[in-house]
């Protein structure tokens, strides 16, 4: 995707826990989790950086109004799209389905892709935060 993506915008669904999810989205307000502050995508951040393209999360600007978004998910509109479990977005699944995509191929199971706590030094290895410093000291100096 290297080709495709440079000096591209992606668009992804970060974070997607606390704002499609009906039963965070009722309880978070107002962006009051502090990692939703943070540069999304912690996985393919090396990727990205790169590759050079920028990640754009629709779901961050909708973050300071969660509490709509739980009305709307929760809607008798919405019934249709809510599959019920652990992992029941209706609004990015009817998204998905509108678009063609097959209801077993969107949202089956959750899987963890990264760690979203990795903004504090002291999260790091010594061995992890010097490669990191390293690697953002090398990237910096090419600006």
């Amino acid at each position: 995707m290297e080709d495709e993506l440079s000096g591209r915008i992606l668009i992804v669904g970060e974070p997607h826990d606390a704002i499609w999810d009906p039963k965070a989205a009722r309880v978070a307000n107002r962006l009051s989790r502090p990692w939703m502050r943070f540069t999304l995508g912690l996985s393919p951040i090396e990727f990205r950086l790169r590759v050079g393209y920028h990640a754009f999360a629709p779901p961050c600007i909708v973050a300071r109004h969660n509490r709509l978004i739980y009305d709307i998910a929760t809607s008798e509109a919405m019934c249709p799209w809510s599959v019920g479990g652990n992992y029941d977005w209706p609004i990015p699944r009817r998204i998905a389905e509108e678009a063609g995509l097959p209801r077993d191929r969107f949202g089956t199971r959750k899987t963890a892709s990264s760690h979203s706590h990795l903004s504090e030094p002291s999260r790091f290895s010594e061995m992890a935060l010097n490669g990191y410093r390293w690697f953002v000291s090398e990237r910096h100096a090419a600006v």
